[in-house]
């Protein structure tokens, strides 16, 4: 999985959790799985956001990633203006 993608299942546990009863079984079990792939997200993250190389990105800000990273961060992760 890619970083964007483990984001993007992170989100969706978390979605699945809030849907639960609170501190229910199963709302403990999707909180868990889903900072079994917020963990990784965040260092695939981290470990690109050092890259040299800058890329401007259409919703207007100046990232480290290259433009194939940044484009699917933004996607998954990017907010709209």
């Amino acid at each position: 999985m890619t970083g964007p993608e483990h984001y993007t299942t992170a989100e969706d546990l978390l979605t699945q959790a809030a849907k639960r009863p609170a501190g229910s079984e199963a709302s403990r079990y999707f909180a868990a799985a889903a900072q079994a792939h917020a963990t990784p997200a965040l260092a695939a993250a981290t470990a690109i956001s050092g890259q040299i190389r800058t890329t401007y990105s259409p919703r207007g800000y100046v990232t480290g990633m290259r433009g194939d990273e940044a484009r699917a961060w933004d996607a998954v992760a990017g907010e709209e203006s």
